[in-house]
């Protein structure tokens, strides 16, 4: 049998990465950026597309009918090629931005940062083990469809996230690392996640018990709110040298002065537990997992449908919309008309409706879940939740 060789996977979209480069022309993958890694000396320039990548990370599915799709690299591109339209939108919004770009690509792009970066296989396999510790029975899935599980287990938890834009200067730039986030407490605010937008943006992710995520934009459009927020040099300092002491590898910037300026923070790695981090990470109830496929099927209706008051899910138009279908194999007709009994998929989640709000409640107080936690808990003193 012929070797087939290892595909490169990207884990950071080079779109992305592209939008931290000083170059303002030509594609983003092909923009010139100013990387520095921990252990190899100086900095250097690279294309957009040449870092944020491993060979083998991804396997292709063993059975594409079964799965849906030909490739993981095929479910990433689903929402990376709405990625640098969704963060312009973001980043120039003005309290509100489209619910169709913020569902569709920034909630996947952030929720992919947690699934797809090289770090995931060593946080699976530390998982797994506290689990069979506990003794709880673990499905012998491959890491790469574990990634699937976990991105779909994140959706909801990004959804409920407030979302505030951090805006910064031509003076004072923003890096990001291979990650694409890092923990970030500012004063008076809850600890929450700080991702990098491009070298003036960001967005901090606090999570809410309870928030509105859709809002009605005229007649006919769903919107979601965004906040925003003018950064202090001295904050904008203090997130680089972050972004820069919880990097796996190396950091991103537009010049070689500034990862420069983060050389003494690179070598000062702190070590970073993503499977609680900033409290974003957290336990999901099985039908909270589908809210994101039900939020984004209220797209085909207008705000003031009746038929939104049922959170049905329709498989067809989140095909028309998406590859990111919930991974479990659940008969189509059920899925569609999103009741029946004893389904996780069917079950109403934590999705509700306010006159022509929709809100998103998360529920924490499983009996079950505190039994579980007081059985696994890290090795830092913090509880696997």
């Amino acid at each position: 049998m012929d070797h087939v060789p290892e595909v490169r996977s990207h884990y950071l979209p080079a779109s992305y990465l592209g939008g931290f480069s000083l170059q303002s022309q030509g594609k983003l993958r092909e923009r010139p950026v100013c990387v520095l890694r921990r252990n190899d000396g100086g900095p250097f320039v690279t294309k957009a597309e040449g870092i944020g990548w491993k060979r083998g990370l991804d396997i292709e599915p063993d059975d594409p009918t079964r799965d849906g799709f030909k490739s993981f690299e095929e479910v990433w591109g689903s929402y990376e090629s709405l990625l640098p339209e969704a963060i312009c939108e973001l980043v120039g919004s003005a309290g509100s931005m489209a619910a169709e770009l913020w569902l569709l690509a920034l909630v996947p792009f952030v929720g992919g940062l947690f699934a797809r970066g090289p770090d995931f296989e060593r946080r699976v396999r530390q998982r797994h083990r506290l689990f069979q510790e506990a003794g709880i029975p673990l499905d012998d899935e491959p890491i790469s469809r574990s990634r699937l599980f976990e991105l779909h287990r994140m959706l909801p938890l990004v959804m409920a996230c407030r979302w505030r834009v951090l805006h910064t200067s031509e003076q004072h730039p923003l890096v990001t690392n291979d990650l694409g986030y890092a923990p970030y407490v500012p004063a008076g605010w809850h600890a929450g996640v700080v991702v990098p937008l491009n070298r003036l943006a960001a967005v901090a992710l606090t999570l809410q018990p309870k928030r509105v995520i859709l809002l009605q934009q005229g007649l006919h459009e769903w919107a979601t709110p965004v906040d925003h927020v003018e950064m202090q040099p001295q904050e904008v300092r203090e997130v680089n040298e972050r972004m820069a002491q919880v990097s796996q590898e190396f950091i991103v910037a537009d010049t070689q002065a500034h990862t420069l300026q983060l050389k003494s923070a690179i070598q000062k790695p702190l070590q970073l537990n993503p499977d609680n981090v900033g409290g974003l990470l957290g336990y999901t109830r099985p039908e909270f997992v589908y809210d994101w496929a039900r939020a984004v099927t209220l797209l085909k209706f207008s705000p003031l449908d009746y038929r939104v008051a049922s959170f049905e899910i329709d498989v067809q138009f989140l095909l028309s919309k998406t590859l990111l279908i919930p991974p479990l194999s659940i008969n189509g007709d059920a899925m569609t008309r999103g009741s029946s009994g004893g389904n996780v998929f069917g079950a109403r989640g934590g999705l509700y409706q306010q006159g022509t709000h929709i809100g998103l409640t998360l529920v924490r107080d499983d009996p079950a879940l505190e039994r579980l936690r007081l059985r696994i808990r890290l090795p830092n003193g913090e509880w696997l939740t």
